[in-house]
């Protein structure tokens, strides 16, 4: 910790002396961030006092990522035993967090509707339907 945030810290009207680390939070902090890091998001760190606030907000931070990781899978999940792309349906998402989980439901039905066209097309013709045409626009895109 550098002179300049030992003394800001000091001067805080929250914290009267300043805030040292020992090496074993610094240990257990690294370790937490490789285990994050590394896609273990069950990783918790508790801490009390000062430190709290810290444990915190790493709980918090690694909890979204699980959560994001869940709805992801939900998404799998969906796609494969129903053949439909949901919403995203976890409001605690928030920010960028909800951009990106919008952004791979929209990149999946990108990637599945032409599939799907296919299918219903092939479906038809399997019927000795010959008249079905792909269409030349999906989602208002050229095909």
């Amino acid at each position: 910790m550098t002179i300049e945030l030992q003394t800001a810290i000091a001067e805080s009207d929250r914290i009267s002396t300043p805030l040292y680390l020992n090496d074993l939070s610094l240990q257990q902090l690294l370790a937490a961030l490789q285990a994050v890091r590394d896609g273990d998001f069950t990783t918790r760190l508790s801490w009390d006092g000062e430190l709290g606030e810290i444990a915190t907000a790493f709980n918090e931070m690694v909890s979204v990522n699980q959560t994001f990781t869940h709805e992801i899978e939900a998404l799998n999940q969906s796609i494969v035993e129903d053949g439909k792309i949901p919403k995203v349906s976890d409001n605690s998402l928030k920010g960028d967090w909800i951009k990106a989980l919008s952004s791979v439901g929209e990149i999946l039905n990108a990637l599945t509707t032409p599939a799907i066209e296919i299918s219903r097309i092939l479906h038809a013709v399997s019927k000795g339907n010959l008249s079905e045409l792909f269409p030349e626009q999906l989602q208002g895109k050229p095909v």
